[in-house]
Order: structure tokens, then sequence, then C-alpha cells
């Protein structure tokens, strides 16, 4: 959405809403493992995100050499499971910003 605010006020105010407490530092690891997963993500045809799977994480974990426990894979599942839902309720609310 900030991509296709219009307006630098509005720009702005989606700005203001994504700002928010600091991340704590127990979070660290599992939003950096998440963001570098995120980075290999598969879409669908028209631009979805698809959802990370198990396969997926123990390819990019044999393939970087990552290592990463059981209780790391399922929560960066669970965090991706929130991205998903709130990309698909972005995708259904219209815009003001958004050309018709």
């Amino acid at each position: 959405m900030l991509a296709r605010a219009k307006t630098p006020e509005r720009k702005a105010e989606l700005r203001a809403q994504l700002d928010g407490p600091p991340l704590p530092q127990s979070a660290a690891r599992i939003w950096q493992l998440y963001g570098e997963l995120a980075g290999e993500r598969d879409y669908a045809g028209m631009g979805q995100p698809l959802r990370i799977k198990a396969r997926d994480i123990l390819a990019w974990r044999q393939l970087y050499r990552r290592s990463i426990t059981p209780y790391e894979a399922r929560l960066i599942a669970l965090l991706d499971g929130e991205f998903l839902a709130a990309q698909s309720d972005q995708d259904r609310t219209p815009t003001a910003d958004t050309d018709d």
C-alpha cells in the first residue's frame, strides 16, 4: 500500500501505521530467518504470495547450511500465516490509492 500511496500525506499516514514497538531481542533471530525465507518465496500466477512450506524451509536450510530448530520452523510458519492473512485482507480492502 505504501508504494501505491499517491500523496506525501498518505505516505506519512501509512508509515505512521507501520511504526510499532522495537523488536524484542529474543525475536530477532526468528525475524531474520523469516526474512531470509520470505525472500525465497514462490508466487502464484497473479502475484499472490504462496505459503512457505516445511519442504521450503528444509531446502533453504540445506542449501545455506543454516541450523534451525523445529520450534523455530514452527514460529516461521506461524509468522508466514499471519503475513498471508494480512496480505489477503489488504487485497480484499479497496483503497483510494489505487487506480480504477
